[in-house]
């Protein structure tokens, strides 16, 4: 197997970033092409098409899916519609695969929930990839206040 390089160009970068519509969407699907931006200084030149600004309404909670830990869990955050655009980018990340348990759209932003979500369980060491600090040990009884916490912020 051969890996592609491609050398990026001004020009190839904007005629590429010209495809999307959203910023989130371009870095994760194209993450070589974004650090190529970043570096030249171009990045936010050839994104002022872009959305930047994403409406994070959504939490969710997902188990590991792995006999050898069976009580890890992930808590994030997203937006209606991209949560599994965010858990597949988190597993092919992570290299767990995750099992959505539950997903909540919050009449806030859904970071002041995750952050009351984080004190629950402990941390554990996934591995250093976007999104790492938010996998957790749970016992049942945390899983139940997690619960609880969605429902208490959660659009009736």
């Amino acid at each position: 197997m051969s890996l592609k390089y491609t050398k990026w160009t001004k020009e190839k970068l904007h005629d590429l970033a010209l495809q999307y519509t959203r910023k989130i969407d371009f870095i994760n699907e194209q993450n070589s092409a974004y650090n190529s931006a970043r570096q030249k200084k171009i990045w936010v030149e050839i994104s002022s098409h872009m959305e930047s600004r994403q409406k994070r309404n959504v939490v969710y909670l997902a188990k590991v899916l792995d006999p050898d830990f069976p009580d890890y869990y992930k808590i994030g955050l997203t937006s209606i519609g991209r949560h599994t655009i965010r858990m597949d980018d988190n597993m092919r990340r992570s290299g767990f695969d995750l099992a959505v348990l539950r997903t909540t759209t919050v009449k806030c932003d859904a970071g002041i929930v995750e952050k009351k979500l984080l004190q629950l369980g402990k941390t554990i060491w996934a591995g250093k990839f976007q999104g790492y600090t938010e996998y957790r040990t749970m016992t049942p009884d945390d899983l139940s206040k997690a619960h609880a916490i969605m429902d208490e912020y959660a659009i009736q």
